[in-house]
């Protein structure tokens, strides 16, 4: 058995690839799905769907291999953040609630008043919000759907379904549950005290375990949709920032990245448990054992929302040419001058987190004029990603002194030279792409691979990424840059107020 297969179960999409020992990409599959939002602030997923489109990903990896399923030695899932209410078989009672859900703003505003912010952050290494935790979340079914609420036997995560789904047994690793708020990220237990305010039972919570431990095999059922074989032992996973980290050999103390996903998240590595609030922070490894994550909510699905809603002509020119619709904005952007003329895109079209936390944060484009065609809109979406990584990398540097000389960079939007080039002009640094960018499947293998007793550390993993290229600021652009940067925060404490207007009146 010589081959490991990582699964990543992203919000827009889902990868399975196939690694040997040496971290060499052998075969991928990759599947999409949409995002269901019934109501405006709602985000949804069927996870049942999920489990059809990841055994379609892995058939197609597998198929693509042309190996016999038997040389797989593990199998390990990274994933987006959901929250997934299954019965005692398994069963979905309602769609996954993701991350960049708002539905629970009560019970935000409950938990704050009953309990605490400050309680509940020293418990857990977090403050409290919407979406992005699951005990907000959990607390508006019991509110408002107590019948699911009553009949629900696990809260899951993404990851902890589909283990479910290959294995029959119910999860939930470290780095997910840090994303609770009812999960001690100093001790890795579940809290008794904030399970007990909170009044949800802890019987409705899976056991947690660290990612790189064997939870179960794969079950005949489960090999018969996926062409996996019967008994491959499975992890119980990971969180795909975790894992992409992994991915990327950005293991280590104070070693930066910044993944630009649907979510694009600037993350570094911890050894002292000292949290700051306006960053999410998560166990991590035994070797590193707490990161510090700033998630932009609206990063790569920005450029997908503008695919889908404006980009049809691209679409139909780039499947003729046998290309992705992205390579083609990529080539319109890039005619466009730094600044983008005047227009400037706020990210926030599913409310933000890092460092503002504002669920009530919508898109803006500013300074639209007649001269603005549809390239300049591509490249200041691009830019506004950029400039809220900058926002956070700010606090990094001069607000927590840690000093930032390079980021390795990975995710679907490290696969846009244009894209990259603009993260180190505007955030003036060195950024740093290994030659496979789709690094959560890659970390999650590894993550197999050490589940199963073929590696050792996590450090063993910097031997297999291997540098594609570097992209460096040049000091005139990101001066420039450094202009319009004032001006998209200046934006924002302008419109703080507005936003909150218009949710009154939706």
């Amino acid at each position: 058995m010589d081959l490991l297969l990582g699964i990543d179960v992203g919000t827009t999409g889902c990868k399975a690839s196939l690694f040997d020992i040496e971290g060499r990409l052998i075969s991928s599959g990759y599947r999409e799905y949409k995002i269901i939002s019934p109501h405006v602030g709602w985000a949804e997923e069927d996870p049942e769907e999920w489990w059809l489109k990841v055994a379609e990903a892995i058939r197609e990896c597998v198929g693509k291999a042309k190996i016999n399923a038997n040389r797989i030695a593990g199998v390990a899932i990274s994933c987006t953040n959901g929250l997934v209410a299954v019965d005692k078989e398994g069963k979905p009672l309602i769609n996954a609630i993701m991350q960049i859900d708002n539905r629970c703003l009560q019970e935000v505003s409950w938990v704050k008043d009953t309990i605490g912010e400050d309680e509940v952050f020293a418990v857990t290494g977090n403050r409290i919000a919407a979406g992005t935790f699951s005990a907000p979340n959990i607390l508006w079914i019991k509110n408002n759907l107590p019948e699911v609420f009553k009949n629900t036997s696990k809260f899951l995560v993404p990851t902890g379904f589909m283990v479910y789904k290959l294995t029959g047994e119910f999860s939930m690793d470290y780095t997910r549950a840090s994303t609770t708020l009812l999960f001690d990220i100093r001790d890795r237990q579940w809290s008794t005290d904030l399970c007990s305010k909170m009044e949800i039972p802890m019987d409705k919570l899976p056991d947690c375990y660290p990612s790189d431990v064997i939870i179960g095999k794969v079950k005949k059922e489960a090999a018969e949709m996926t062409d996996l074989m019967e008994g491959i032992p499975v992890a119980v996973g990971l969180m795909d920032t975790a894992a992409a980290a992994i991915g990327m050999g950005a293991i280590g103390v104070h070693d930066p990245f910044l993944i630009i996903g649907t979510v694009s998240r600037l993350s570094i590595g911890l050894k002292e448990s000292i949290f700051d609030k306006r960053f999410l922070n998560v166990c991590y490894t035994s070797e590193t054992p707490w990161m510090a994550m700033a998630p932009t909510n609206g990063g790569g699905i920005s450029l997908k929302w503008f695919r889908d809603t404006f980009g049809e002509m691209e679409t139909l020119t780039a499947d003729n040419m046998g290309l992705s619709p992205y390579q083609l904005f990529d080539l319109k952007a890039s005619r466009i001058n730094a600044g983008s003329d005047g227009l400037i895109y706020l990210p926030y079209i599913a409310g933000e987190r890092s460092p503002i936390w504002d669920s009530y944060a919508k898109g803006v484009f500013f300074g639209i004029s007649p001269s603005h065609k549809k390239a300049h809109f591509i490249k200041a979406i691009m830019e506004g990603v950029a400039f809220a990584t900058k926002h956070n990398l700010e606090i990094l540097e001069k607000e927590l002194g840690i000093q930032v000389k390079e980021i390795k960079i990975g995710g679907g939007g490290a696969l846009s030279p244009l894209w990259i080039e603009i993260m180190a002009q505007i955030l003036g640094k060195t950024i740093v792409k290994p030659r496979i960018v789709e690094t959560e499947t890659l970390g999650s293998a590894f993550t197999a691979g050490k589940a199963v007793g073929i590696f050792s550390k996590y450090n063993e993993v910097k031997k297999m990424v291997q540098i594609q290229s570097e992209f460096k600021p040049k000091g005139e652009v990101t001066n420039l840059y450094d202009k319009y940067f004032q001006l998209y925060k200046t934006l924002y404490s302008h419109l703080k107020e507005d936003y909150q207007h218009l949710q009154s009146i939706l």
